[in-house]
């Protein structure tokens, strides 16, 4: 069974960052692996996650409390009363797409461009 795998850019200095610092000094390195583990299920999810505290700690088998701080207390997601989304995530997967797009149309006009020529192949 294959399984369709992603990546995700990751800034390589997203640790000094100051959101990060502040979310390491009050939670530390845990905090740290629920904040990329949230990144991942909203690349998973298309860049939207339901915002269901109990669900997301389930998940991630870790802290109602921690999973809410990291939510709410360092500005690193935004969030309404329905879903939570990153921006950096959403401009990502938007490139991501446009890249696919383009790459689409390049090939479907090669394909066509070589169905239209006149040109006897030789084998």
């Amino acid at each position: 069974m294959t399984k369709d795998t992603f990546y995700f850019q990751h800034d390589c200095n997203a640790r000094s960052d100051r959101k990060m610092v502040n979310l390491i000094m009050k939670h530390g390195m845990e905090g740290v692996g629920v904040y990329w583990c949230i990144v991942e299920m909203l690349y998973e999810e298309g860049g939207y996650l339901p915002l269901e505290y109990e669900r997301i700690t389930f998940e991630l088998r870790t802290n109602y409390e921690l999973v809410k701080s990291v939510i709410h207390d360092f500005s690193l997601f935004n969030f309404d009363e329905k879903q939570l989304w990153s921006d950096s995530v959403l401009f990502r997967l938007k490139e991501r797409s446009n890249k696919s797009e383009k790459a689409k149309e390049s090939i479907s006009k090669r394909w066509e461009y070589e169905r239209n020529t006149n040109v006897i192949r030789q084998y």
